[in-house]
């Protein structure tokens, strides 16, 4: 259960996550600066009470409304596991390595479009499938991204991570949930598994399935 809103108003970062593998950077900030965590939906009531200075989304489930960003000023942060503009959306460490795209972590304005705004900071990451799993991959992927968010903590809190932002180039890609879904009830895998294992039963089934099409 994430930690509820107690402190009032005058907060310096909203923190929005439902992950509690993002606990873990929510201290480090909330030990520099007053900061508050928050599971639920945001809406502009709670933007009203708080009066935060910047809000943070990392690993969070809602989608924040127009309103909401046009209310703090567009003083808002997405924290997103992939290189965008690849693999936008739901599990983007699962689809880089089925589409086969450029791997990374992506702090990012957050806009009404999902995982569509000017990229601040980014870090490619290369991983040799023969040696991870989905599992061990994420975790990286994670730490990657803390890393970069610590890194560049002055510009942030200073509000100066505006001076750097720029638009995302290139058509890139996208997935929801029901995408993984349909995979699962193609593929039945854990993200314990070795990628490239899982990769090789993907590719087999696919050229099966294109097989029986054809």
């Amino acid at each position: 259960m994430m930690k509820q809103i107690q402190l009032g108003g005058g907060v310096k970062i909203l923190y929005l996550a439902n992950n509690k593998n993002t606990l873990s950077l929510f201290r480090w900030i909330a030990e520099r600066c007053k900061a508050e965590i928050f599971s639920g939906r945001l809406t502009i009531d709670l933007l009203s009470y708080l009066k935060p200075e910047l809000v943070i989304s990392y690993s969070y489930i809602y989608l924040i409304s127009r309103q909401c960003i046009k209310y703090v000023n567009y003083n808002i942060i997405n924290m997103h596991i992939s290189f965008l503009p690849w693999n936008k959306g739901a599990s983007p460490n699962l689809w880089s390595f089925i589409d086969d795209t450029p791997k990374g972590v992506t702090i990012h304005m957050l806009t009404d479009g999902v995982d569509e705004g000017d990229i601040i900071f980014q870090e490619a990451i290369q991983f040799d499938p023969n040696l991870e799993s989905f599992e061990t991959t994420y975790k990286k992927l994670n730490n990657a991204i803390e890393k970069l968010f610590r890194l560049h903590w002055n510009e942030i809190i200073s509000g100066k991570y505006k001076t750097v932002a720029r638009k995302q180039e290139g058509e890139g890609s996208y997935h929801t949930i029901s995408d993984l879904n349909l995979l699962k009830k193609q593929i039945d895998f854990k993200w314990s598994d070795n990628i490239s294992d899982f990769m090789k039963t993907y590719h087999q089934k696919y050229v099966r399935e294109m097989s029986e099409i054809e």
